[in-house]
């Protein structure tokens, strides 16, 4: 198991999170429930590339009939105080066939009349333009619309997380409810059995688990019990900090339940469960794009909220496998502890269970090193040197141990209770 997190501020939905985006938002705006979800998921509107321009449009068959139209164009040129018109070579070739039964028999008399068109001497008609005119007039007609089609291709902008989550007087009301945990809110228990409800139903109908299996102490022990408590600042988040529930409600009526961990710079996964009932919508996968975009909206006004960690990453699991899918996403290297994009470390993966994801360069920059320099409470504090001298007890293969464990940062951070006498 690896942990796995992913960069929620910069984070952009594939092209099958869109179709989950608007099946569950067709299914809220018009209430009914879509047996056929691979048909829901086909395109009404095309979508934007990376550049935000819709290529269906460049080139749609729409627009390569209009450009032939330019090519067809007729271009006029009038001699200003005459009402004479002169059409370019196109029309005359349309009207070919007509002028060469009208044409005299006589040669000669061909012959003048061409002489007399290319003075511009011919009785009654202008001078014509000549054909690299016509050309250079075609080709800005050509850019003109070529220029037109890619303003409209670039007002068509790559839409954001967000905008797949805001609906617009929907038939069905779904309510996202934040539940404090520790201490449990009054909210919390209001709804206890209600929650309990739907966690009791997804466990025995996804988990096969037996009733007696997910009890309500059982329920309590996994998903409420937590060791954050909650904790208030003024300069923190208006929620707080601490375990809570994000209750999915549909109408009032609770369908699905994110069990999450608000912490300083992150929101942790820890669980998610649902009325099976509801199967259709894909929540599990839902319910991660609605905690990245609450990430998302944290980040606004306090920067250091930035990621979303989505629990284990187990490789080869099939229900894991949505998790790599948010993207960009990381795993972190069991030896180095430092961050891999998760499509590297993957490839790493496949050629052994167990690898080091990091460069072989790369060290652990929290390694501990030093058992002199860890915290100890012995009626004061002290580092284990000081405890060490004063004391006369040698517990350096505790503290070792100990320090390995915590780690360097956590090792001179917390204190390590020890008592005056040898054990």
């Amino acid at each position: 198991m690896i942990s796995q997190r992913c960069d929620a501020t910069e984070f952009k939905p594939s092209k099958s999170q869109k179709k989950l985006l608007k099946r569950v938002s067709k299914y809220l705006m018009d209430g009914k429930r879509n047996e056929c979800p691979n048909d829901s998921l086909e395109d009404e509107t095309p979508v934007p590339n990376d550049q935000g321009f819709v290529m269906t449009d460049i080139s749609s068959e729409n627009i390569q009939l209009n450009l032939e139209d330019i090519e067809k164009v007729e271009i006029l040129s009038v001699i200003p105080g005459e009402g004479s018109i002169c059409t370019n070579k196109l029309d005359n070739d349309k009207s070919s066939n007509e002028q060469k039964e009208t044409e005299p028999a006589d040669v000669n008399t061909k012959r003048t009349q061409s002489l007399n068109l290319e003075d511009g001497k011919e009785a009654g008609k202008p001078k014509c333009k000549k054909a690299k005119l016509i050309r250079l007039e075609k080709k800005k007609q050509k850019q003109s619309a070529a220029s037109n089609v890619n303003v409209k291709t670039k007002g068509n902008q790559e839409k954001s997380l967000e905008d797949f989550i805001i609906y617009e007087n929907p038939t069905l009301q779904l309510e996202l409810r934040l539940v404090c945990l520790e201490p449990e809110s009054k909210q919390f228990e209001d709804t206890f059995e209600e929650s309990f409800a739907v966690y009791q139903k997804y466990q025995t109908t996804i988990h096969k688990d037996t009733p007696s299996q997910c009890n309500k102490k059982q329920f309590r022990r996994f998903l409420v019990t937590s060791p954050l408590k909650r904790e208030m600042s003024v300069k923190g988040l208006p929620c707080g900090y601490g375990s809570f529930h994000q209750q999915y409600c549909l109408n009032g009526k609770i369908i699905a339940v994110g069990v999450i961990d608000v912490l300083p710079t992150c929101i942790s996964s820890v669980y998610f469960f649902y009325d099976p009932d509801y199967s259709f919508l894909s929540l599990g996968t839902y319910s991660s794009l609605r905690e990245i975009a609450y990430v998302r909206s944290l980040n606004k006004t306090f920067p250091q909220m930035k990621y979303y960690y989505m629990g284990f990453y187990i490789h080869n699991c099939p229900k894991m496998c949505y998790k790599a899918r948010l993207s960009p996403s990381f795993l972190l290297c069991p030896e180095s502890y430092t961050w891999h994009p998760v499509d590297e470390a993957k490839k790493k993966l496949d050629m052994n269970k167990y690898s080091r994801l990091g460069g072989t360069e790369e060290e652990d920059k929290n390694c501990f090193k030093s058992i002199h320099d860890v915290l100890i409470f012995c009626g004061m504090g002290m580092t284990y040197e000081y405890y060490k001298s004063k004391t006369g007890i040698n517990k350096d293969r505790e503290i070792e141990e100990y320090g390995q464990l915590v780690g360097s940062k956590c090792a001179k951070r917390m204190l390590l209770y020890q008592s005056s006498e040898s054990d």
